[in-house]
């Protein structure tokens, strides 16, 4: 596979200081440097928000389930009651109640819980379904959107979500 990197794409990730390639660009090497710490810098903040997001989610789902683990309320969870959250757990996923979890069943909970999770992320009205404008308006293509303009360049999709 043959890689080709053009000088505009160089240019878009901030390297061309580093790589002192800012003659050929146009542009100083100093303002291209300047160019270079402020996108780095830009970036690195975006990563620290997007991490702090990230912290916080975790944080909500551990208090969420040790909710549902803490049976009698003590604040402190026992070997016995993840015990018997995982027996209904259990049954919850044995569709057939034969007393066995096949893959099929597995799966078959994974993909709906996956879907319940979804619906309620998207379902602003609150109904537990999604209309076709929710479906529509969803925010997929502003995760994308760094610049905020309403449009994602090739350069924004490369770099990922915000």
């Amino acid at each position: 596979m043959r890689f080709t990197v053009t000088l505009r794409y160089v240019a878009s990730l901030g390297l061309a200081a580093s790589l002192g390639m800012a003659g050929a660009l146009g542009v100083a090497p100093a303002a291209a440097q300047a160019q270079a710490q402020a996108q780095a810098t830009e970036r690195g903040k975006e990563r620290a928000e997007r991490r702090a997001e990230r912290m916080e989610r975790r944080a909500e789902r551990i208090e969420r389930r040790f909710g549902e683990l803490d049976a009698d309320g003590d604040g402190r969870v026992t070997a016995q009651e993840v015990s018997d959250a995982r027996r209904a757990r259990f049954a919850k996923i044995d569709a057939d109640a034969d007393g066995l979890v096949t893959p099929r069943e597995l799966l078959d909970y994974r993909l709906m819980r996956r879907a319940e999770r979804r619906v309620a992320r998207l379902d602003a009205d609150g109904d537990g379904a999604l209309s076709a404008a929710e479906y529509a308006d969803a925010p997929g293509i502003t995760r994308f959107d760094r610049d905020g303009d309403g449009a994602v360049t090739r350069e924004e999709a490369l770099q990922g979500r915000r």
